[in-house]
């Protein structure tokens, strides 16, 4: 049986080529499976930190990442969690933007980073460099509440600051 299937020219590439198919098509199945095991991990740990639980959300962010490392969103969310996990710790903050960084370059045009950029940029007080990254996010996805609302209170702090000073000036 081995030897027929191989035996001649003909027959060998037949072999071959049925072989590679078959395991391409294998590679394609585990691909798909570890895509879907990181989606479902990815929306855990959006749900965790809906319930305001960032190491549940670091946990289930970084079995995305692990599961499928070429999604930009997911090291965005990782490192955003990690941030929020340890919001003092500077170690923690270097390895959240580079996590971030990385999920802007794999997603360029996805708003979650830009977002998650832009918090980490207002946690340090940068709220020049954090107004840009939402403004950019909302360029990305005009429907992008979360930088919308982050814009508006900006915005808010700005004018209040301004009739503060106002007042100041006026005695």
């Amino acid at each position: 049986s081995a030897y027929e299937s191989i035996g001649d020219n003909d027959s060998r590439l037949r072999y071959l080529r049925e072989e590679s198919g078959r395991r391409r098509l294998a590679q394609e199945i585990d691909e798909g499976q570890r895509a879907v095991r990181a989606e479902r991990e990815f929306q855990k740990g959006e749900a965790a930190l809906r319930m305001r639980r960032p190491d549940q959300a670091l946990a289930s962010f970084q079995a995305a990442v692990e599961a499928f490392s070429e999604e930009g969103e997911y090291h965005a969310a990782l490192g955003y969690a990690l941030h929020l996990t340890a919001p003092n710790d500077a170690l923690a903050l270097k390895k959240a933007y580079a996590h971030i960084q990385k999920g802007r370059k794999l997603a360029p045009d996805r708003a979650k980073p830009y977002l998650y950029l832009g918090r980490l940029s207002l946690a340090e007080g940068r709220a020049e460099v954090a107004e840009k990254l939402f403004a950019r996010a909302v360029q990305l996805d005009p429907d992008c509440l979360d930088a919308l609302r982050e814009l508006r209170l900006i915005n808010l702090r700005r004018e209040k600051s301004k009739t503060i000073v106002q007042r100041i000036l006026r005695r």
